[in-house]
């Protein structure tokens, strides 16, 4: 509970000194930002199916009953980016630290149904690398702020745990840049290893450690194809078949950052959107002089659990939240 509180409050101590404005980004939306499809549908107690047989369509298409609180479909939140994305073309560097929610039936020790998520979007960013190095300082500031104050509470739960100390995996940490490479060569780099299944548009778990064994730490995979990613992602100029997109990959957890550069090419845009009603406003803030954004999205829990080393991901929260679990 203690480290937990401390990188609470480091990170945001991190923005508020980098120049960064917290924007508190709504918890119930109309949008699934990701297009996973592994959302929480919002209604009321009181909605009575079988009093309002007939159902509704909404502008989506996706039907509804007449009972229900709001007059289209609502979520649960995944992601604060889209409404990040609106408020950096007036703040320019703004960030949000909510809980977020999916829908993923899985019950094992990686997973949560119930998580909090730390998202920055910056505004007038053209390289890739910019966003990588942000997501890098803020990485080793919050390790180093562990060093500095918490090391007697990452020993206690070394102890606990009955795990080495951590202290000094941190510490090697900050001795060296973080590897970055394409996905491509990602891929190569994979298939000197026969025991693992090929990549086909995105990696699995094993990839992922595998990527972080080989290479000796945590791992920056950038340009990514384009289907493997949101529809937001921004087309990559040497290459139209992939996006300015990166996954921070690290030792014991896999992925623990996604982010990139975000499309702002209206007629790209649209094309990706495909006619969605719910996302206008997102394409209207293209017509509208907006200028180039990138962004990242940090996995809180995740990161408890590779920085103190803690097997099970439901131990990095005090109630935790999963598939047919939801005690208190």
């Amino acid at each position: 509970m203690r480290l937990r509180n401390h990188l609470y409050q480091s990170i945001n101590q991190y923005f508020q000194d980098q120049g960064f404005l917290h924007v508190h980004t709504p918890v119930l939306t109309s949008n699934d930002c990701e297009g996973g499809g592994q959302v929480f549908k919002i209604t009321t107690s009181t909605a009575n199916v079988a009093s309002n047989p007939t159902g509704l369509e909404s502008s989506t298409g996706e039907r509804f009953q007449s009972g229900e609180y709001f007059d289209k479909p609502v979520y649960l939140t995944v992601s604060g980016q889209l409404h990040l994305e609106a408020v950096t073309n007036g703040v320019a560097k703004v960030y949000t630290f909510n809980p977020a929610f999916r829908a993923e039936k899985g019950r094992t020790r990686r997973h949560l149904s119930e998580f909090w998520m730390l998202e920055a979007e910056v505004a007038f960013i053209q390289d890739i690398h910019q966003l990588l190095d942000i997501m890098e300082d803020l990485v080793k500031h919050l390790i180093k702020s562990l060093l500095s104050s918490q090391v007697d509470d990452l020993k206690a739960y070394a102890r606990a745990a009955k795990i080495s100390d951590r202290s000094e995996v941190l510490e090697s940490i900050l001795e060296n840049r973080f590897k970055r490479i394409t996905f491509s060569e990602a891929c190569d780099l994979i298939k000197t290893n026969e025991a693992l299944n090929p990549v086909l548009e995105d990696f699995n778990r094993e990839h992922e450690l595998f990527l972080c064994e080989k290479l000796g730490g945590p791992v920056f995979v950038y340009n990514w194809p384009k289907v493997a990613k949101p529809f937001y992602m921004r087309q990559c100029e040497e290459d139209g078949d992939l996006v300015s997109s990166v996954d921070l990959l690290v030792p014991g957890v896999g992925e623990l950052c996604g982010g990139g550069l975000r499309e702002f090419n209206y007629s790209e845009l649209e094309d990706r959107i495909g006619g969605s009603v719910e996302l206008e406003w997102y394409l209207d803030i293209r017509q509208k002089g907006s200028a180039p954004t990138g962004g990242f999205g940090l996995g809180f829990e995740r990161l408890i659990q590779w920085l103190v080393g803690v097997e099970n991901i439901k131990d990095t929260i005090p109630f935790y939240r999963s598939s047919h679990e939801c005690q208190l």
